[in-house]
């Protein structure tokens, strides 16, 4: 896919998920605002409720109390001594029916006298609290509240069941009307106030909000690794890019020189002069092992790709594939006027492991640290034992790698960059082999470097138990 592609799917992929998390807060938004207004909307119905029901009450109160008060009236009037029970049924009717309508007097001036006491008063009979959170939870609010008595002509508080609520109580839309049917209406209203109304809502609506977070969640998940698979699938476009430059460079400069090579070794002049043939001969040779080494690499990349090839695991003295990777690597190094240090301080040296893979392991480690010395190349190869592992370290004092490339170096294609891209030959697939190789032996490699003073590759192997 062409970058330019990439990056206006990438933008496209971009909008779409903000398009769609607005879309959820949007709804997340209404469903909230509807929910609040429900609760509000409830909430003044079981007010009126408590009204009505404050009325009865205080009705029933003063019947109550009008009954208590003609008890031994009405006993008198039905009851007699048994020598004189000759009352006749019209007149215990007339006397029942004197009997009601004192009884009524009675409570309507019990009402009367109720209505004079005060507001406060007047409500201090009744726990209020509990008449309205029974008239809430009839209509299903649980929520937590606070209540009181505001003065509807001066907008002041009468009464606050909690003081720091004030304020709130009296700007308060959700109230009822106290009394609405007395002669005198009255001035006073009930507000109620939801303090944690906002948790309340959240708490009813957790289903609804935890479903819309896990797609928000779900989305910015699918989004992320499919930006994450394109930026990967973009590096890795340009890293192969690359591959095929550096391989066509590396290819045709070994073939232009066999080519050419070739050529002249046709001249009959040349071919009787036994110095000029053998250093003909000396290029062609030194420009096919060229090529053999990059044939070699690129097969045993493809021999990673197919997992099903198994290692051929054996009891190996990594001294001995050290020294046979240093004998490869020596007449390369000393043409270059350098030289290799071995320092084996490992006791115990013996693995379980690949003797092939870990020979191609070390000869590109060796390699790499030859190839990256500018002058003259100074390695040491240095072994310890740790507690159950044994620690090759390959140390060079060449041009050293920069911290921010020591993630990188491990990944296939990846190439350090220089002022020339072609000046330090290679493919960038040399340390993807080795971590690979070195992680099948359930081992780890590491660097230590930093620009122009050097790098060290540590490689950890287990030992054999």
């Amino acid at each position: 896919m062409h970058k330019y592609h990439i990056s206006y799917l990438i933008i496209i992929m971009t909008i779409a998920m903000i398009s769609l998390i607005a879309l959820q807060m949007y709804w997340i938004n209404s469903a909230f605002s509807i929910k609040n207004e429900e609760l509000l909307r409830t909430a003044s119905i079981a007010l009126q409720s408590f009204a009505l029901k404050l009325k009865k009450l205080e009705t029933l109160q003063a019947i109550k109390s009008s009954k208590e008060s003609h008890r031994n009236n009405t006993d008198s009037v039905f009851k007699s001594p048994r020598s004189n029970q000759r009352y006749t049924t019209n007149n215990q009717i007339i006397n029942k029916e004197s009997n009601i309508l004192e009884s009524n007097d009675i409570a309507e001036s019990y009402l009367i006298a109720l209505k004079s006491e005060g507001i406060i008063k007047r409500i201090s009979y009744y726990n209020i609290h509990n008449i309205i959170q029974s008239e809430f939870s009839k209509l299903g609010i649980l929520a937590p509240f606070h209540w009181g008595l505001v003065d509807s002509k001066k907008s002041n508080i009468v009464y606050a069941e909690h003081s720091v609520f004030s304020e709130e109580l009296i700007h308060s839309m959700l109230y009822v009307q106290l009394f609405p049917h007395d002669i005198l209406t009255s001035n006073y209203r009930l507000s109620v106030i939801f303090p944690e109304i906002q948790a309340y809502i959240i708490d009813s609506l957790s289903i609804f909000l935890l479903g819309s977070a896990s797609c928000i969640l779900l989305i910015m998940g699918i989004f992320s690794i499919s930006i994450s698979s394109l930026l990967k699938q973009k590096k890795l476009s340009k890293m192969k890019a690359d591959f095929i430059d550096n391989m066509t460079h590396e290819f045709q400069t070994p073939l232009a020189t066999i080519s050419l090579a070739s050529e002249a070794l046709r001249d009959q002049e040349i071919l009787e002069s036994e110095l000029t043939r053998n250093r003909f001969l000396d290029a062609i040779h030194k420009e096919n092992s060229r090529l053999s080494k990059h044939v070699d690499l690129i097969l045993q990349i493809a021999t990673l790709e197919d997992k099903s090839i198994p290692l051929i695991l054996e009891s190996v003295n990594i001294h001995e594939i050290l020294e046979l990777a240093i004998d490869k690597q020596l007449i390369n190094i000393r043409n270059k006027g350098g030289k290799i240090n071995s320092v084996f301080l490992a006791n115990h040296s013996t693995i379980h492991g690949d003797s092939h893979h870990l020979f191609n392991v070390f000869t590109n480690l060796l390699d790499n640290a030859c190839k990256f010395s500018k002058d003259f190349p100074d390695i040491t190869i240095k072994t310890e034992n740790t507690k159950h592992d044994i620690l090759i370290q390959i140390i060079d004092r060449g041009i050293g790698i920069k911290k921010e490339d020591h993630k990188k170096i491990f990944d296939r294609f990846y190439r350090v960059i220089t002022s020339n891209r072609h000046d330090v030959k290679g493919f960038g697939l040399g340390l993807s082999y080795v971590h690979s190789i070195v992680t099948m032996h359930k081992g780890s490699v590491s660097i230590q470097s930093h620009a122009k003073n050097g790098s060290t590759f540590s490689v950890k192997l287990p030992l054999e138990q």
